[in-house]
């Protein structure tokens, strides 16, 4: 009879467990940061290209910046893909520049380029 009870009471109390226990998601979930990655270069022709992996949800902003701390473009990215923009610098000259990506408010890659 003890045995009959306490049998029963744990297969409760293991029911119970298993109705309430957060499902694993450890394998099937990828995490934003893994997701989403920006790198800046310069290519050849002094073209700066931006490439961005665009995680869903998340606010990227390309933005170069010239002399005295002058920022001489900006895009927000609207899509949820992720993008490869190259901005011809020829026009702007010789010096150097700084490319920055945002994400969501916070600078996530700096990146000084010169133009030769």
């Amino acid at each position: 009879m003890k045995t009959t009870i306490a049998t029963a009471a744990l297969m409760v109390l293991m029911t119970a467990a298993s109705l309430t226990a957060a499902p694993d998601t450890t394998r099937t979930q990828i995490s934003k940061d893994l997701a989403f990655e920006a790198t800046v270069n310069l290519q050849v022709d002094n073209i700066i290209e931006f490439r961005v992996a665009k995680a869903a949800g998340d606010i990227v902003v390309l933005k170069i910046y010239g002399d005295h701390n002058n920022k001489i473009y900006q895009r927000k990215l609207r899509k949820e893909e992720g993008l490869e923009l190259n901005c011809d610098m020829s026009e702007y000259g010789k010096g150097t520049y700084t490319a920055v990506v945002e994400r969501n408010g916070v600078e996530v890659v700096r990146k000084a380029i010169t133009l030769k």
